[in-house]
């Protein structure tokens, strides 16, 4: 009776789970070719597992793409300088975005034909850039510049 081959992909490491494996591979693949080029079954084979295994664990492609994709920045160099400076930072903070981030942001837009996915990028909008922005803000339009400053992100 032939011998199993050596694993390879993220099962080959030891401790590594097949629930943990598809997890990383799914947010690798889903940052890099986005939700619609992503399949189950190029998650199932990046992580070494059956298809079958990603739907058990994950329930469906959309739900697994939820679980990974989220994006946080640090909002305290939008709270710790003065106002006059808030736009040029605001500028520079989202274009130094590192490339995980930049590629979870990018992946929730492109895959926003999909309602859950829309609510998730609409929530990521409002909690990453809008509410800092509007903490700093003053008056009766804050809410307003808040989200226009927000919307050129």
């Amino acid at each position: 009776m032939p011998q199993p081959g050596p694993r390879t992909g993220p099962l080959a490491e030891p401790g590594t789970t097949t629930r943990e494996a598809i997890r990383s591979a799914a947010t690798r693949l889903f940052q890099e070719q986005g939700y619609a080029r992503t399949t189950v079954r190029r998650i199932a084979a990046a992580a070494g597992a059956d298809p079958a295994l990603v739907i058990r664990y994950f329930k469906s492609k959309e739900l697994l793409f939820l679980e990974t994709m989220h994006l946080t920045i640090d909002d305290e160099p939008l709270l710790g300088v003065p106002l006059e400076h808030l736009g040029e930072r605001l500028v520079e903070l989202l274009v130094d975005l590192d490339g995980a981030a930049r590629g979870i942001f990018l992946a929730l837009v492109h895959g926003s034909d999909e309602q859950r996915i829309q609510r998730r990028l609409r929530d990521t909008h409002e909690q990453v850039l809008i509410a800092p922005l509007r903490r700093r803000l003053s008056g009766p339009d804050a809410d307003l510049r808040a989200r226009l400053a927000a919307a050129l992100a």
